[in-house]
């Protein structure tokens, strides 16, 4: 697997296409699945399922594919040592701006 380069809008927001290296997917931390979507269960909940429900789930059987890395476990990232400072800084003000957009909008 080959990283994808990454695109970066500039400030006139031209789009540049820039160099990238795979690192760990941040949402599965490489494993390339997610418990139930990154779903989360109270002790209460829990407790209501049946004890093969519950030993299914810590087997991985309700594990799904991650979404963010489709399931590969990796994910493009800036290959630092082809970017200028102010490049990675416009990165990471571009991946705060579209975090901000996605809570705002439920995606």
């Amino acid at each position: 697997m080959q990283a994808t380069p990454i695109e970066l809008y500039n400030a006139d927001g031209d789009s540049i296409m820039m160099p990238a290296s795979l690192g760990i997917c941040p949402t599965c931390q490489g494993k390339g699945v997610q418990a139930l979507h990154g779903a989360a269960f109270t002790h209460e909940q829990f407790s209501e399922w049946h004890g093969d429900e519950r030993d299914a789930y810590f087997r991985g059987d309700y594990d799904t594919k991650c979404e963010t890395c489709n399931g590969t476990g990796r994910v493009s990232v800036p290959d630092r040592s082809q970017w200028t400072d102010a490049e990675l800084q416009q990165y990471e003000n571009q991946q705060s701006e579209a975090s901000s957009w996605e809570s705002r909008v439920g995606a």
